[in-house]
């Protein structure tokens, strides 16, 4: 068995569907859905076997990467590493990522992004030369008798919340791109919310067992518990799981493997477009 990798081709469409329904489960409508907002041919780096697709990561543009007194660095997202069963152990999916990096690195990009599925693929990718960062704070917001006052919310367009997003990011954030935020938007609500004299905006979804995730909420700290309210009675629930930008030390909720030359974070920065 001598395994290729390579870039996607034109018709593989289905193959790589296919593979991805088997390895993680998602509905054909959710994948479909995908291949429509984000995928082109050469897209995603495969590893073959006797010409079949036995190997598989998705590798999005994922926008720009802001560095405080640094040029911006251009980035993509890697999603749906998978491998099929009877294919496993043979390191394909190692050989897969590090085409895909070299790849990118080689066109300009300066960060390859990877939020993993589970906390214990963290230390899978460290061993690949990422580093963990972007820290995120998470929580289960119940209901702690914050009023949602007379604020407002209401829904935007991805363009819109492109531009009011753009004035909320921290200095040291990910910039993601117009086709990944109507993604998105096709998954859930883009928002945008007025808090106390304050525009913010939020990303919501609503989960298969009803829960709804706020994937992103962005709005000055002391305003978050008044955001929370006003998405709950949007959403008419009393529990949101809630995803924000970290003050201080918080979490990592993804990882980055930089072009040699290109600065490391420290820990630091702000990345909330994972498809997770």
């Amino acid at each position: 068995m001598n395994p290729q990798i390579r870039p996607s081709a034109q018709g593989e469409e289905e193959p790589l569907k296919a593979l991805w329904q088997t390895v993680f489960g998602d509905t054909r409508a959710y994948i479909d859905l995908f291949f429509r907002h984000c995928y082109a041919p050469g897209r995603a780096t495969v590893a073959t076997v006797g010409g079949r697709i036995v190997s598989a990561a998705h590798v999005i543009p994922a926008g720009q990467l802001h560095v405080p007194g640094a040029a911006h660095i251009p980035c993509v997202y890697i999603y749906a590493l998978g491998t099929l069963p009877g294919f496993r152990g043979m390191g394909l999916a190692r050989r897969v990522v590090e085409a895909a990096a070299a790849r990118h690195f080689s066109e300009g990009y300066g960060c390859c992004l990877v939020r993993p599925g589970e906390a214990s693929l963290f230390s899978y990718y460290e061993a690949l030369d990422f580093t963990p960062c972007f820290p995120i704070q998470a929580f289960q917001w119940q209901g702690d008798g914050t009023d949602a006052g007379n604020g407002k919310i209401m829904s935007i367009s991805s363009e819109e919340y492109a531009q009011l997003r753009a004035t909320l990011l921290p200095p040291f954030a990910v910039h993601t791109t117009p086709e990944l935020l109507a993604f998105q938007a096709a998954l859930g609500s883009l928002l945008r919310l007025e808090a106390d004299g304050h525009a913010g905006c939020a990303v919501a979804e609503r989960a298969a067992d009803g829960q709804v995730r706020i994937k992103e909420l962005l709005l000055p700290k002391p305003l978050v518990c008044r955001g929370a309210a006003l998405l709950a009675a949007r959403f008419k629930t009393e529990r949101l799981q809630i995803r924000t930008p970290a003050t201080g030390t918080g979490r990592p909720f993804a990882l980055g493997r930089f072009r040699p030359g290109t600065p490391v974070p420290d820990g630091s920065g702000y990345f909330a477009f994972a498809f997770d």
